[in-house]
C-alpha cells in the first residue's frame, strides 16, 4: 500500500510539472508539500483546516424522473478564500476530474464548466472557482435500466497551501422531493446562465494577426473586429499541447489581443489557441489558429 501511494505521488508530481509552468517557488512548494502529505495519509478526503471542511460536494438534479435525457449538476461549496480550478488551472494547480458511474446502458455528456475567475498572486496566475459553483451535463438513460447515479470526484484546492481532496457523491432521481428539486432547478439555470457562450454567438471575428518571435518567446498580435469585440477584456487560454502560455504576456487593448507564449519543439508547425474572450458580463468560446512554417 506504501508503495501504491507513494507511486501515485510521483505520478502526480510529473504531471503537475508536465501540465504547469512554475514562476514562484514558494507556491510550487507549498502545491507539491500538499500533495505529498495528503497522499500518504492514508484517507485523502477529510479535508478540514481549523476544524472546518473546506470544500463539500454533491450531486443535483431537478429531473422528476428518469424516462428521458436530464440534467445533472455536481455541486462545489468552499470556505471563503479557498478555490478549486478550472479546466486549465494557470500557472500551477490541477483540474476538477469526474469519473462517472452509471447504471447499465446510462451515458453522460461533457461536463460543462462556468467562466472562471482570475486569480493573481505575484507572478502567479490561475483561473478557478471561490465559494460556490455547480459543473453541468446532461445524462441519457436506457430503457428498462435503473438506479442512483454516481460520480467519483477529484481536486486540489488552495489558498496560502494546497491540498488534494476528493469524494464520490450519489444522487438517486426517484428519491429526491419537491423541494429538493426546486432548489437544485435554481442552481442550475444560476449556473446554466454562466457558461461561456458559443463563438458565433460573440460576433467577434479576427481581422488580422501577427506573429513575432525573440529568443523562446512567441508573441501573438491579433486584431478582433464584429459584434462584442470593443468589450472584450481578457483572454483565458484552455491548455495547448507543446505551448506553454505566459499568462502575464496576454492582454486585450482596444480590440487587439496579445498573447505570448513559448514553442516546446521546433516541430509544431500549427496550433489551434483555444479559450474565452471574457468581457465585463459575459465570456465567449474563441479559436485563433496559429501558423508556425512560415516562421
Amino acid at each position: 500500500m506504501e508503495n501504491t501511494r507513494r507511486s501515485i505521488v510521483n505520478s502526480t508530481f510529473n504531471k503537475i510539472c508536465d501540465d504547469c509552468v512554475f514562476k514562484n517557488m514558494r507556491l510550487t512548494f507549498l502545491i507539491i508539500f500538499g500533495l505529498i502529505s495528503s497522499l500518504l495519509e492514508p484517507v485523502i478526503f477529510a479535508q478540514t483546516r481549523d476544524g472546518q471542511q473546506l470544500v463539500t460536494a454533491e450531486l443535483i438534479s431537478d429531473a422528476v424522473n428518469t424516462e428521458k435525457p436530464f440534467a445533472v449538476g455536481i455541486r462545489f461549496t468552499l470556505q471563503p478564500e479557498w478555490y478549486l480550478y478550472w479546466k486549465n488551472p494557470g500557472d500551477a494547480g490541477l483540474p476538477i476530474e469526474v469519473q462517472w458511474e452509471l447504471p447499465p446502458g446510462w451515458k453522460a455528456g461533457d461536463v460543462q464548466l462556468p467562466t472562471p475567475s482570475k486569480f493573481v498572486h505575484g507572478d502567479i496566475t490561475a483561473f478557478g472557482y471561490k465559494d460556490e459553483v455547480v459543473l453541468l451535463t446532461t445524462v441519457i438513460p436506457a430503457r428498462d435500466s435503473k438506479g442512483p447515479i454516481k460520480a467519483r470526484l477529484n481536486w486540489l484546492v488552495c489558498r496560502e497551501s494546497c491540498l488534494r481532496g476528493g469524494k464520490t457523491v450519489t444522487i438517486d432521481i426517484s428519491k429526491r422531493t419537491s423541494d429538493q428539486r426546486i432548489q437544485d432547478s435554481s442552481l442550475l439555470s444560476a449556473f446554466r446562465s454562466k457558461l461561456p457562450g458559443a463563438q458565433k454567438e460573440s460576433g467577434v471575428a479576427i481581422q488580422k494577426s501577427r506573429l513575432s518571435r525573440t529568443g523562446e518567446q512567441w508573441t501573438l498580435n491579433i486584431s478582433l473586429v464584429g459584434g462584442v469585440a470593443t468589450e472584450v477584456e481578457d483572454f483565458y487560454p484552455e491548455v495547448v499541447d507543446g505551448l506553454v502560455m505566459d499568462l502575464q504576456r496576454i492582454s486585450v487593448l482596444k480590440g487587439e489581443l496579445t498573447i505570448g507564449f513559448v514553442r516546446q519543439s521546433e516541430s509544431i508547425h500549427t496550433a489551434n489557441l483555444r479559450g474565452l474572450l471574457v468581457t465585463t458580463d459575459s465570456a465567449f468560446e474563441f479559436q485563433i489558429p496559429v501558423q508556425f512554417s512560415s516562421q
